[in-house]
């Protein structure tokens, strides 16, 4: 075992120890460095230091969601995707979402985007926000949404226990969201979901270029989102490839478990967790949006 191994063990030995109790100090010693080191080797740190990554003259493609949306899963499959695809995948989302706050604010910066952003070559995604790409039209976009409603009563249980402490803001957002039930969180964290939803809508969803997909139907037939996507681009996949691209197994689970990152996949979890009221108060804030997307209203569970 050589020196570096041997450092890296005991690095994630000693974080293991403090980064329950001392999760800033966690977030310094640990997460940060390792986040540094990552994102250097990644394709999207050469594309915005103004560097090439690709030759190929195929289309580039966008795939939009929303967080809880499967969309960590969604990194590897769209990994998977562009070397079916022989393209080059940016998580550009995921490298902005390390730096904190600062580093969401640059995703809309107008110059980067136009250095990251090329039309051939590539498979930005998962976008987890809308960003202005110029000339939207001329890429192939997928936009996988979830119900909003089960996307607030995941994104609880989620900042509470499972999701990843990788800026001081998470840190405290966990630390809120400890301090609230499921309905107080929910109702605080729709604003910033109603514009996102929103942003969506007004800006891709029912576009000719566009397929849209439910985050319910995929769960329930991975191999048929993954159908619709390969008729979406043309992408002539054969069986293996189809087979290689299925994550039908992530979905497969037994009840719920709170303290998982997959904590429930099922569609309608809101209706379980949350308050008449609160549903009732989802349901007019989030009123033209559920219509559009086709999203059900009742409060039945």
């Amino acid at each position: 075992m050589g020196l570096l191994s041997i450092a890296d063990k005991l690095h994630t030995w000693t974080n293991s120890l403090i980064k329950n109790r001392l999760p800033t100090l966690s977030l310094y010693y640990y997460t940060k460095p390792r986040l540094w080191i990552y994102w250097r080797t990644q394709p999207i740190h050469k594309l915005i230091n103004g560097g090439s990554l690709t030759s190929s003259d195929k289309q580039s493609i966008l795939f939009f969601t929303v967080h809880k949306s499967a969309s960590t899963l969604m990194v590897n499959f769209l990994d998977d995707l562009s070397k079916v695809t022989g393209l080059t995948q940016i998580d550009y989302n995921g490298y902005f979402a390390s730096q904190g706050e600062k580093g969401l604010e640059k995703q809309q910066n107008k110059n980067i985007i136009s250095k990251v952003f090329k039309p051939k070559g590539y498979i930005y995604g998962p976008l987890r926000n809308f960003v202005a790409v110029p000339e939207t039209e001329k890429y192939p976009i997928i936009l996988l949404l979830r119900d909003p409603r089960d996307v607030l009563t995941s994104q609880y249980y989620s900042i509470q226990k499972t999701h990843p402490l990788i800026t001081k803001k998470l840190i405290e957002r966990r630390k809120i969201a400890l301090a609230m039930s499921v309905d107080e969180h929910a109702r605080s964290q729709t604003p910033r979901f109603v514009k996102t939803y929103n942003e969506y809508i007004q800006n891709i969803l029912g576009k000719h270029n566009v397929l849209f997909l439910k985050y319910e139907d995929m769960v329930l037939d991975f191999r048929a989102f993954v159908q619709k996507i390969n008729d979406h681009l043309k992408l002539n996949l054969t069986t293996e490839q189809i087979n290689k691209l299925d994550r039908t197994r992530s979905f497969e689970t037994q009840g719920e478990d709170r303290n998982a990152h997959k904590r429930k996949v099922t569609p309608g979890d809101h209706k379980e967790k949350l308050k008449p009221d609160t549903i009732e108060w989802l349901n007019k804030e989030f009123g033209e949006i559920l219509i559009k997307l086709g999203y059900d209203k009742s409060q039945e569970a």
